[in-house]
């Protein structure tokens, strides 16, 4: 294994992602993803305060890789309906190939509060702005509603996936998430069109 401290914590995020998604947040124990790591307990507080520095931890480093991706997207010279479809499609594509990581975003987070929930908003803050500049985007180039808040806008586009994702996970993975980016971007797209 080595003693790389970057491997160690990267492992310990690992376990930590695991076991929270299997046994939950609050029943999830400091020790069992120690065991899981295969690192002595002690060796947990070496890097991380506590369980919720694990799980705050998990969501900036992934939310790191995500905004990564989308950077990309969101830089690209295309239409905004080409823009949103990529949007949706790396979202599905990337928590598909990250089931565990799914199961903590879409169920954990809505368990939380205080410190957690405040941490977990300024985690996402960077993907519901990007979300929100498509959406201005599509009101300036007459795309989208006239009349549509930009916030509903947001809510439109996060609460649709959210919901289909959150859909998959309790179906266990049973078909495609990322099949479903298509239908899912279309009906957003539609939605943000419609005039009221």
């Amino acid at each position: 294994m080595g003693k790389n401290p970057n491997r160690k914590h990267a492992q310990i995020l690992e376990a930590g992602t695991r076991v929270i998604a299997e046994h939950g947040y609050h029943q999830a124990k400091v020790s069992d993803i120690a065991k899981e790591a295969k690192v002595a307990d002690g060796t947990i507080y070496l890097y991380f305060n506590n369980k919720e520095h694990i799980l705050i931890s998990i969501f900036e480093e992934k939310m790191q890789e995500f905004m990564q991706k989308l950077e990309i997207i969101m830089q690209k010279d295309v239409s905004v309906k080409e823009q949103l479809f990529d949007m949706a499609q790396l979202q599905l594509d990337f928590m598909e190939s990250r089931p565990e990581l799914a199961t903590l975003a879409h169920f954990e987070l809505l368990q939380t509060k205080g410190e957690i929930h405040d941490n977990m908003q300024r985690i996402l803050f960077p993907f519901f702005q990007a979300v929100i500049d498509i959406v201005n985007r599509g009101k300036e180039e007459q795309v989208f509603s006239s009349s549509l808040s930009t916030e509903i806008g947001r809510i439109c586009f996060v609460g649709i996936l959210n919901e289909a994702i959150t859909t998959w996970v309790m179906e266990k993975g049973s078909y495609s998430l990322a099949a479903q980016g298509p239908v899912l971007a279309e009906i957003v797209y539609q939605a943000l069109q419609t005039e009221v």
